[in-house]
Order: C-alpha cells, then structure tokens, then sequence
C-alpha cells in the first residue's frame, strides 16, 4: 500500500480526510510550480514557436506532467512589448486556455482549473497578436496535490 494510501486509510479510520488534517497542521494540500517556455525571437500568430532549451520547436515539442495534477493559471513575460499578444496552453494538442499580454509582465487565474493527466504533453501556441513582440517567456502554474511526508 502507498504512503498515500495508508494516511488516507489512517484519516478515514478516525473520522478526518487528508486535507483536514493538513490544514491543522498548518500545512497546504497542494505544492505549486511552473512549466515554462521561451521565444527568443519575434512570435508570429498561429506558430509552434516555445522551446523549452536550444530552441526545438514544433506541435509535437512539450514537456510531459509528471503528476496528476491542474493548470491554474499562466504568465507571460516579454523584453520587446507590443500592443497584445495571445497565447495558448495546449495539451495533447488540444488548445485548453489561454493568456492575453499587453504589457511586459502578465499573468492569469483561471476561472476554471484545467485537469491535467500524469503523461499529458504540455506545450504553448502563439494566438493573436497586434504589434511586435520579441524575447517572450510563457509559463502555466500547476498546482499538485501533496500528502504529509
């Protein structure tokens, strides 16, 4: 049986959940952190441009989830500035959220949490965008449920 598996046995048994017990503890249920990409150059509308090192780019180019887990929100940080710039979470190739800039930092809560599967390829797409945008950086913020340890 998991350590997982045995807390939540353990919190049943005594009538609490985990997350009940975690917030007595003062402690969150969840651990948060950031997948990121990069543009190095100026980002066109309808582009797989975001690497994620040494520039690779494509549809298929991503990084898996390593946990279930969900997409909270995004931020989007860009050196040249124009007027917006969209850019879209997609997972397993399919577009999911978003997040529309117009200045040089930005970020976004989704309204909704975004499920995210063990395995799932995450990666960007570049939307919409009016003026010039260059040296962009796009992230999501995954928030991953953890267990007392």
């Amino acid at each position: 049986m998991s350590l997982e598996a045995q807390i939540t046995a353990l919190a049943q048994a005594i009538g609490l959940d985990v997350k009940t017990i975690q917030a007595e503890l003062g402690q969150s249920p969840y651990f948060e952190t950031l997948i990121w990409a990069e543009e190095n150059a100026g980002i066109a509308n309808g582009q797989d441009e975001w690497s994620y090192g040494n520039g690779a780019t494509g549809a298929n180019i991503g990084i898996p989830s390593f946990w279930d887990c969900e997409a909270v929100g995004m931020v989007l940080n860009a050196e040249v500035v124009g007027t917006s710039a969209q850019v879209f979470l997609i997972v397993n190739g399919t577009q999911v959220e978003s997040i529309t800039g117009t200045s040089r930092d930005n970020f976004v809560d989704f309204g909704t949490p975004v499920n995210i599967n063990r395995g799932d390829r995450i990666t960007f797409k570049t939307g919409p965008l009016v003026g010039t945008w260059s040296d962009v950086r796009v992230g999501v913020v995954l928030r991953v449920p953890c267990i007392i340890v």
